[in-house]
Order: C-alpha cells, then structure tokens, then sequence
C-alpha cells in the first residue's frame, strides 16, 4: 500500500520518544524480600503464540520471560551491558566464524529433563535461524552448531559475522526450548508455543482467554531461593484506563508498559502506597517512529522526505500527545545507549515554510485545491498515543499542501 507507516520499529531523525513507566507498591519496596505471595498485573494483550524462540516481541517477552530463559539476559548494572542466564560465558573468534558458549549446569526443564547444549542447538538451528521474526536476520549465516559436550556449544557461521552482532542479540533472540519437546511434528503448530515449557522461575499453569494468565513457582529452579513469589497473574485488562482504575483499587500491584493513561500517571504518583517509576526500561524505549516509503515516487525524492521532517513540531507531540511524559530524538538509538548513540546528526526544525519550500523545489507545487499529492497514513494499532500522532500528522501534513488519508488497520 502507498504512503508510510507509524510504528516502532525505525525512527526518522528528531521523532519522539517516551520512556515506559510503570506504577509499583512502595511498601517493602527496599527491604528485604520475603518469600511466599501473589503479584497480579495488567497485561495489555494476549500473545497468541507464547513462544519468545518464534516470535520475539515486548508482549511475549512480557509473559513467557518468566518461563522460558535466554543465554543471556540485558543488564544495566555490568560493564558489557549483559548477565548470564543459561549461558555462563560467550566468545567470539577473532576471524567471526564461531562463538563459543559455556552453558550452565544443573539446570533442569520444567518436566524435570536435565538442560544441555543440545537444546541450544536444536533451538538456533531449527527455532531461531528459520522461523524467528528476528533471528533469520541475525543468524542467516549460522551453519551449524557444535555440542562437543552437555556444557559447550560453538556456533559456527559460514561468513564472518561480528561477534557484537551476536552478542547484542542474545536478549531477545536467544530463548531455549526444548529439543524433546518440539523435535517431533511441525514447531509451529506444537502445544506448547500455547503453554510454554521452560526453564525459567516460574511454570505456566493456565489460561483463562479475556481473563487472565496464571504461572506458579518453580521449586525446582536453578536460582538460588529464587523465585520469591508462590504465583504470578496476568490479568487481561486492555483497556488502559480499566488498568489505571484496577490498581488504585489494589487489584492489581502492577501496571507495567505504560499500561495506565498518561493523564492519570500525575494523579496515580500521590496515591499512598504507589510510584511512578522508570527505571528499568532502558531496554525497551517506546519510540514513536515515521517510517517512509520509498518505493512512492514523490517519496524517494529526499526534498520530501526533509519537507515532513520540517513539517512534524516535535515539541508540540512531547507536550499535547504525550503530557511531557517524552523527549526529542535525534535518531533511532535512544540516549540510554551510550555504546551507539550519538548526538552528531541532522537535525530538522519545525519550519513550515521551509518544508513548503522544499516541497516546490521537488517540483510538487499547489494545486488550485492547495494539495500537493495524496498519500495514506497507517498508524499502528497499539498505544492511544500512537493514534494521536496519526491524526495530528494528518493536520501537520496538511499544513504543507499534503493530503494524507488515515486508514485503519
């Protein structure tokens, strides 16, 4: 379809960007934990596929992180911006042909079989490389994986691949299934994609649909006196503001992702016994992204392109659509990432008579009904805040000669 998307996944230079809060009990907050209890929180959505190995994103990690484990997890406290989960070490070759990771022992699955390197294998080679939304980029040229004992696995690759590359994508693309489990019959259509085994502190126990997901302990867990909690409810609630009311009612102590409206987010902050808090998604910016694309011809042209850019008043968004709750951008590497990011790049100003005269140098003049071209305009389906900016890029671009038909998907 022609035109250009609102999503998340890419950012034009100077779009916005807004941290996730989230809104926790303060109570016991610092002090030691204590073993034994329930957390009930607000989920959003209902990921028809529970299998992070096959479809990596925030609403399955969401749930299945706490049953399904990764090689390694995000840290913000260490220096290489990793910690250990499955795997205790990863080295990469100098040549970029092979990456070897030392995985860790006693861990068991949640059926009680022994965790080895060969369900490493099985996950990278049949899970990962072919059948994850992101991982067949990611390891597209992964050849083979050695298992020379239960405790080793070596990646081998058939072209360099840089060991960064890897090593930053072990978060979210590198969760472990097990071989037993999915080795016969078609993975996707097996059951457990619905009803995760894992290796994880937590085992799924039920799924109640438009109601709630409900996982329990698991004693047998490789952390130890980990996990703390007898029970985790997921409590389907994807109106925000059914959300915003649960948790001043203390039915839910956890509202995470944003899952409250932005406007009651200043109310919700004075409520004793809640904080608003942000720490913690430096992994996970929300970024309101404009893609572009290309293959229109008045698209192509880079005139345009800066012309829209002039045209979106970034503050104006910070401010109307996202409460202040948000900064400018100046690309698609947030701030919180100091190993890529980097202020060093164009910028656009909101500047409409630049971007009209942009737009007459691309030789797309007014017509006598002052529109210069028709595009249409699919703001993704998630966030309401995502659908306001629809609507005021709408008017932005309108502003510039610029008919952009919403539509809805």
């Amino acid at each position: 379809m022609s035109g250009f998307t609102i999503s998340r996944r890419t950012m034009l230079s100077g779009s916005a960007m807004l941290l996730a809060s989230t809104a926790i009990p303060t109570p016991g907050w610092a002090q030691t934990p204590k073993k034994g209890g329930r957390l009930v929180l607000a989920a959003d959505s209902e990921p028809r596929n529970l299998n992070p190995a096959i479809v990596a994103s925030n609403g399955v990690f969401f749930i299945s992180s706490k049953i399904v484990e990764t090689l390694a997890e995000a840290s913000y406290d260490g220096k290489d911006g990793l910690a250990p989960r499955l795997a205790l070490s990863w080295e990469g070759a100098a040549d970029g042909l092979s990456v070897t990771f030392k995985l860790r022992d006693g861990v068991k699955w949640h059926d009680g079989k022994p965790f080895t390197s060969a369900d490493v294998a099985f996950s990278a080679l049949q899970i990962w490389k072919p059948l994850q939304n992101l991982g067949r980029t990611v390891f597209k040229d992964l050849a083979s994986v050695d298992t020379p004992d239960d405790l080793t696995a070596v990646f081998k690759f058939a072209k360099p691949t840089p060991f960064q590359l890897i090593r930053n994508a072990l978060p979210a693309l590198s969760s472990v299934v097990p071989k037993h489990i999915y080795e016969v019959g078609k993975i996707e259509d097996n059951p457990a994609n619905n009803a995760p085994i894992g290796t994880g502190p937590f085992k799924f126990a039920e799924y109640k649909a438009g109601q709630y997901y409900r996982l329990t302990k698991n004693t047998d867990y490789w952390g130890k006196d980990e996990p703390y909690l007898d029970e985790i409810i997921y409590q389907v609630l994807p109106d925000r503001t059914s959300a915003a009311s649960a948790l001043e009612a203390g039915e839910i102590q956890l509202a995470a992702f944003s899952a409250v409206p932005l406007a009651d987010l200043d109310r919700i902050s004075k409520v004793p016994g809640l904080k608003v808090i942000t720490k913690g998604y430096e992994g996970l910016t929300y970024q309101l992204v404009v893609e572009i694309n290309h293959r229109r011809k008045e698209l192509a042209d880079v005139k345009v392109r800066q012309a829209i850019a002039h045209a979106i008043d970034k503050d104006f968004v910070v401010k109307t659509v996202f409460l202040g709750y948000a900064a400018t951008a100046t690309g698609p590497v947030p701030k919180n990432d100091p190993q890529f990011y980097t202020a060093d790049v164009p910028t656009y100003a909101f500047d409409v008579a630049k971007a009209n005269a942009l737009l007459d140098e691309a030789g797309y003049k007014k017509g006598p009904d002052g529109k210069r071209f028709t595009l249409k305009l699919l703001p993704a389906p998630y966030f309401n805040e995502t659908k306001q900016f629809g609507d005021y890029l709408r008017q932005a671009l309108a502003a510039i000669g610029i008919d952009a038909e919403l539509v809805n998907n």
